[in-house]
């Protein structure tokens, strides 16, 4: 595991931080892979019911390091294409396949592979006014052409893509990805907040929404519908989907177990 990421659990929530301040949280491969084991291990952790993603120091940050990364410090796979294939996006990929919530936390600004991070996550908090960016270009580097175009459209993502702008964070509220905006002193609290209410929710539940969203991205109308359904068979043989039932029929709030 890295040393430049910190990871713990408490009331339920798995915390992961970036923590290497000096070069703004920027990533290495081994902390890429510290990321990724993190969350492939939490996953099947059912004490872990929602994860936090978030960086320490005066930025969220700041993507890959492209200055100490490859060095025999911070070694990389000598084929390219596993390099790049194996590198963040598996990251983001750790993320997306995790039946757990993911909340990422940001502040500063994210950017590159920073912001593909944040982007992979379930929900978004941030702090108002932090920059975002994909400034690839700009180091004459081809990458970041997959989650933003997906996520917003094809002409937001060119303007990053193409310029290298950084931007207001503001800008991803636009398109319905940013759960809440905070002022710099309430986005931790924030963050907290919201992690520990989701982990008290029905955490398989979640989880097979997950499942079935990423499945229907790929599917027509009516296959989507079929997943849908089995998706919500598949719910009703959870303890907390009996706990549910019960709850409204006794007229009290449910207590979920995760199970």
């Amino acid at each position: 595991m890295s040393s430049n990421v910190e990871s713990f659990v408490e009331n339920n929530v798995g915390y992961i931080y970036l923590d290497r301040q000096k070069s703004r949280n920027a990533l290495t491969f081994e902390m890429l892979r510290s990321i990724e084991l993190t969350v492939r291990e939490w996953s099947v952790q059912p004490e872990v019911r929602c994860i936090v993603f978030s960086g320490k120091g005066k930025a969220y940050c700041a993507g890959d390091d492209l200055i100490d990364m490859g060095t025999s410090k911070y070694p990389v796979p000598e084929d390219k294409f596993v390099e790049y294939l194996s590198g963040y996006p598996e990251a983001c990929k750790a993320f997306r396949e995790c039946p757990k919530p993911i909340i990422c936390s940001v502040h500063g600004y994210a950017l590159g592979a920073g912001l593909e991070l944040a982007l992979s996550c379930d929900l978004l908090i941030a702090e108002k006014g932090c920059g975002i960016g994909l400034p690839f270009v700009l180091r004459g580097f081809s990458s970041g052409t997959h989650l933003l175009a997906r996520l917003t459209n094809r002409m937001f993502a060119s303007r990053l893509l193409f310029t290298g702008d950084i931007v207001p964070v503001e800008n991803l509220e636009a398109f319905g990805l940013v759960h809440s905006l905070t002022e710099a002193d309430e986005r931790e609290s924030k963050t907290k907040n919201l992690a520990e209410k989701i982990a008290q929710l029905p955490t398989k539940t979640i989880g097979l929404m997950k499942k079935a969203m990423d499945a229907s991205d790929s599917l027509d109308e009516r296959s989507a519908w079929v997943v849908q359904a089995q998706s919500t068979v598949t719910g009703t043989l959870t303890e907390d989907y009996a706990e549910g039932r019960r709850a409204f029929a006794e007229k009290r709030d449910p207590v979920f177990t995760g199970k």
